[in-house]
C-alpha cells in the first residue's frame, strides 16, 4: 500500500509539473498568401492586425452571378484554400520584400513552384500606393465575414490558375479554374474579432475590439505540438 501511494504521489507531482511548465514557442510561421506554403521565421514583429507580412494576399473564386438584381452587400467572391485545391500547398510565397526599382522602392511578394524540375515564378507588387491604384475591387466571403479586397492583376491570377490546372482532383480543376489573387486594403479589409471569444485582456486599452485582416479569425493562431502529432 505504501509503495502504491508513493507511486501515485510521484505521478501527481509529474502531472503538476507539466501543468505549471511555461509553454515555449517551438516554431513560428508566416503565411504571406493565405493557404499557400508558410515561411518559417525565427522572430516576427507584430502590427495592428497580427504578424507583419502574414495573410497579405488571398485566393478567391467568383460566386455565381444571380439573374436578379444583386445585393451590393453580398460577396462577389469566396475565399479558396487547400481544403478545396490541395495543390496550393505546393506553392511557395516569399515574405513581402522591399526592392529597388526605377520608380523608387517597391514591396514584392514572390510566388514560385517547381514544375517538372524547372521553377516558375511570379512577382506581385503589394506596395500600398500601387494597391490603391488597382481598379478591380471585390467583396470576398471569408467564413461568415465579407471583406473588401483588391484584385492584383492577371499575371498573378494566371500563375495560380496554372497550378490549379495541374491539380490531381478533377472537380478542383473544373470548379476553381477561374480563381483570382486579391490583397487586403489597409483600413478597409480590417474586420473586428468575434467578441464571444475575447477575454477582457484582449481588448484595446480604450476597451475597443481588436481587428484582423485575412486570417481565419484572429491575428495570431496557435497550435500545440501534441495536437499536431495526433492530427498527423
Amino acid at each position: 500500500g505504501d509503495e502504491t501511494a508513493e507511486e501515485e504521489d510521484g505521478d501527481n507531482a509529474d502531472a503538476d509539473a507539466d501543468a505549471n511548465a511555461c509553454p515555449t514557442v517551438s516554431s513560428l510561421h508566416v503565411h504571406p498568401v493565405k493557404s499557400l506554403r508558410p515561411v518559417s521565421v525565427s522572430s516576427s514583429s507584430v502590427g495592428p492586425l497580427g504578424l507583419n507580412g502574414d495573410r497579405c494576399l488571398m485566393i478567391v473564386k467568383p460566386n455565381p452571378t444571380p439573374t436578379y438584381q444583386s445585393d451590393p452587400n453580398k460577396p462577389t467572391h469566396r475565399f479558396v484554400t487547400q481544403r478545396q485545391v490541395a495543390s496550393l500547398a505546393t506553392v511557395k510565397a516569399s515574405l513581402p520584400t522591399i526592392v529597388d526599382s526605377d520608380n523608387g522602392d517597391k514591396t514584392i511578394i514572390r510566388l514560385s513552384i517547381d514544375f517538372g524540375g524547372s521553377e516558375k515564378a511570379v512577382h506581385i507588387d503589394v506596395t500600398p500606393s500601387v494597391l490603391s491604384r488597382y481598379p478591380i475591387r471585390y467583396k470576398a466571403g471569408l467564413w461568415d465575414d465579407v471583406v473588401a479586397v483588391v484584385d492584383v492583376g492577371d499575371e498573378a491570377a494566371q500563375f495560380v490558375q496554372d497550378v490549379v490546372a495541374q491539380d490531381s482532383d478533377k472537380y478542383a480543376r473544373e470548379a476553381y479554374q477561374n480563381v483570382r489573387v486579391v490583397s487586403l486594403l489597409r483600413g478597409e479589409t480590417d474586420r473586428p474579432l468575434d467578441q464571444r471569444y475575447l477575454p477582457p485582456e484582449a481588448l484595446t486599452w480604450t476597451g475597443g475590439i481588436p481587428r484582423t485582416s485575412l486570417n481565419d479569425g484572429f491575428p495570431v493562431l496557435v497550435a500545440c505540438e501534441a495536437s499536431l502529432d495526433e492530427l498527423n
